[in-house]
């Protein structure tokens, strides 16, 4: 996949530890598996892909619908997912279990890799599509600025801003 598929990939899952788990997927699994969850969605952001590879800017639109409807549940999911993980006391369980989360959130998306690549060259070769991502990509990133409360420079540059402050939050709260 393109960069911008995995960045796209990405901001879905980026703050997902920070959230708890929630029950809004549309056939929801049992939320003691949340990584079920986490795959569902997928799912269905691969059925929006591959729906509108031929219809890319009202497909983007529908993928930018889609995670405001349903971000709380895939971040919740994310940091369920971590949680319900790291609760195995037990190393080799707690290992067979990260084993099976991370095959069960590759499945949908190993499945629907031509879709996801067809759908975002698509996106990357019409100018309205392209103009609805940036926008959207553009006010994520000055949410995010606006509430680190300094410049994120931009997209690619958060994970190492994310990873410093999660350094220095120990501090923060023994102070």
């Amino acid at each position: 996949m393109k960069a911008k598929t995995w960045l796209a990939l990405g901001a879905v899952t980026l703050a997902g530890t920070l959230y708890l788990t929630r029950d809004d997927a549309p056939d929801a699994p049992d939320t003691s598996e949340p990584d079920l969850i986490l795959a569902a969605h997928f799912q269905q952001l691969c059925k929006i892909a591959g729906d509108n590879v031929e219809t890319p800017e009202p497909g983007i639109r529908a993928f930018g619908r889609y995670m405001g409807a349903h971000a709380d549940s895939m971040f919740g999911s994310w940091g369920g997912m971590i949680a319900t993980i790291e609760r195995i006391p037990d190393d080799e369980a707690h290992d067979a279990r990260a084993y099976l989360a991370r095959e069960r959130i590759r499945e949908p998306l190993r499945a629907c890799a031509e879709d996801f690549e067809n759908f975002f060259n698509a996106v990357e070769e019409d100018e309205e599509a392209v103009a609805v991502l940036n926008h959207g990509l553009e006010r994520l990133n000055r949410t995010l600025e606006i509430i680190t409360g300094e410049s994120a420079g931009s997209v690619k540059t958060l994970p190492a801003t994310w990873r410093a402050r999660l350094r220095t939050l120990p501090a923060l709260l023994v102070r």
